[in-house]
């Protein structure tokens, strides 16, 4: 599939870390679909950022949030975004450890490739929650990057879906 998009880039040199993550939550308040802050080396040398922003905002608006960060300027760049057509399914999901269990629904987000593999990926928000309500209930801390693994691996192999924590 394919959609109409802009992308912004903007430039700057003189920004503090936490000004950058302002303008990014700025950014996201005011409808960004996505942002992307990449590091940068400017002239002189001089460690900066380039942010690709993913936004259907006019350039007056996006020309307001740059004066109050002190940018006084930046590329607005029409696109056409290819993509996939995605959807989501709720599955039951059984997680042990140590002879207890905790049973939750996941939030799956489905890929509609046309191939043989269909990529499945668990949420991210119901991973975070999951983290926590697995240390909270089953008193046991584990990592949102095994977990997400743990998870894929049963949805990758058609498994019944029952994670061992152990």
């Amino acid at each position: 599939m394919e959609e109409k998009g802009c992308l912004y880039l903007l430039k700057f040199d003189h920004l503090s870390g936490e000004e950058v993550g302002c303008l990014v939550e700025m950014l996201y308040d005011r409808g960004a679909h996505d942002v992307q802050v990449l590091p940068s080396m400017t002239k002189k040398s001089r460690p900066g950022c380039i942010v690709l922003v993913d936004a259907d905002m006019p350039a007056e608006n996006m020309l307001a949030l740059a004066r109050q960060f002190g940018i006084s300027g930046f590329h607005r760049v029409e696109t056409v975004h290819l993509f996939e057509q995605a959807s989501y399914q709720t599955l039951p999901l059984t997680l042990r450890y140590k002879g207890r269990s905790l049973d939750v629904e996941m939030r799956v987000k489905v890929i509609d490739a046309p191939s043989a593999l269909t990529p499945v990926r668990p949420e991210y928000d119901d991973l975070v929650d999951l983290c926590k309500r697995i240390r909270d209930t089953l008193g046991v801390e584990t990592g949102l990057p095994r977990l997400r693994r743990l998870i894929e691996s049963r949805l990758e192999a058609g498994e019944p879906f029952v994670v061992d924590l152990d």
